[in-house]
């Protein structure tokens, strides 16, 4: 017994910055615990409407319903499939960018208010944006003929 007591008092006076609980050596000194650990990921928001597994889950299924949209899109030029396209674009690029604000834009940082400022002027931005695009979609030529006559002008240049 007096033999692990030493070894682990060896061990302490080694790993001074190492924190060992209580329980491994009893009536020793003991660092304590820290709490809260600098360097880690920001905690999930609970305020939000839909379980953060669900949400993921969308986010995925959005994503990858857009490699065979643009081409049935060009297929298909139909004014259900140019608001098909831009609702995708629009959430698949809000959903990127807020993930990406809310990565780079830390309380611990910045400080609490900058992060809410910083989401909600990019909601503003995006709903200004997809308002534009529908109103481009559904009163002028619309992003898929626009986007073929592009590549029209492109290919016989």
């Amino acid at each position: 017994a007096n033999y692990c007591m030493m070894s682990l008092h060896l061990l302490k006076r080694i790993g001074q910055p190492l924190v060992f609980h209580s329980s491994i050596y009893r009536g020793m000194h003991t660092t304590p615990v820290v709490k809260e650990v600098i360097g880690t990921a920001p905690l999930p928001d609970s305020k939000s409407m839909m379980p953060s597994n669900t949400h993921w889950k969308l986010e995925r299924y959005v994503a990858a319903s857009l490699l065979p949209m643009y081409p049935l899109a060009f297929v298909y030029d139909t004014p259900l499939m140019g608001f098909l396209v831009v609702s995708s674009v629009t959430l698949h690029s809000y959903w990127g960018m807020e993930a990406v604000i809310k990565d780079y834009t830390m309380a611990r940082v910045y400080g609490p208010k900058v992060q809410p400022i910083v989401i909600w002027l990019w909601r503003l931005i995006c709903a200004f944006g997809f308002a534009g695009l529908l109103k481009f979609e559904f009163s002028d030529v619309g992003v898929i003929s626009a986007i073929k006559n592009l590549v029209f002008v492109i290919v016989s240049c």
